[in-house]
């Protein structure tokens, strides 16, 4: 979904981490979410009402600062956070 709503101009952000998974004997190293079922999405009221007409996006939650300040800091520089940033479940 992070990369639909990114070729529809929206600003996002998919946190993920590394994480080695078996297949069939053979190990290989995948990314995953950190947030399972998450997209970060910036931008104004509009912008969100946007991704909302998509139909991708089921809802939109604002996010609180402490949530913010629990993020590994560099989700933390990504997303700016003095500005708007939603959570896009």
């Amino acid at each position: 979904m992070a990369r639909q709503l990114k070729e529809l101009g929206f600003r996002c952000l998919l946190p993920l981490r590394v994480e080695a998974r078996d297949y069939a004997g053979v190990t290989a190293r995948v990314e995953v979410p950190i947030l399972p079922g998450c997209v970060f999405l910036q931008g104004t009221r509009t912008a969100v009402a946007s991704a909302l007409g998509t139909g991708r996006v089921q809802r939109v939650t604002e996010l609180p600062r402490e949530l913010c300040a629990r993020l590994p800091l560099d989700v933390q520089t990504e997303l700016q956070l003095g500005s708007t940033s939603s959570h896009l479940p």
